[in-house]
């Protein structure tokens, strides 16, 4: 089997675990009448109950994402450019891909993206409270310009 059936498989794979997973999470928020459990609980006892519910939103609300970016996978898969890094067009790693099937980098890229787009402390403890950040600022930018 080569490299884009494995991937194609794995990435279906994937999209059907998380339509059960979603399936199975809306179903069970309209088993019962939950109106009538409800109205048999104590106020303190609701709040904890909508807490629960607004959890379970949350939950449900990360699959449905992560749903969307399988499905953007695999039109991508369609079009012949997934498993190609957008940053530098090499191969992404299918360690990488079977731990995040729909990665968009490869993992220098990656890294290089966090790193660019997390500012360096200026005071603290920290690895980088040392660190003096040696990226252009916005004024030196403009004077480059």
């Amino acid at each position: 089997m080569d490299r884009q059936e494995r991937l194609r498989r794995r990435l279906e794979g994937e999209r059907e675990a998380l339509v059960a997973e979603v399936e199975q999470s809306v179903g069970s928020r309209f088993d019962g009448d939950q109106a009538s459990v409800d109205s048999n609980i104590e106020i303190g006892d609701r709040a904890v109950s909508l807490h629960g519910h607004d959890v379970d939103l949350d939950v449900l609300e990360r699959r449905r994402a992560r749903l969307a970016a399988v499905e953007r996978a695999l039109e991508r898969l369609h079009r012949g450019t997934y498993g190609d890094c957008g940053e530098c067009g090499e191969p992404i790693g299918e360690e990488r891909l079977a731990i995040l099937p729909f990665a968009l980098l490869c993992i220098e890229c990656q890294r290089r993206a966090e790193v660019e787009a997390r500012p360096l402390a200026e005071s603290g403890s920290g690895f980088r409270s040392g660190f003096e950040d040696l990226r252009p600022s916005s004024e030196e930018d403009d004077e480059e310009r």
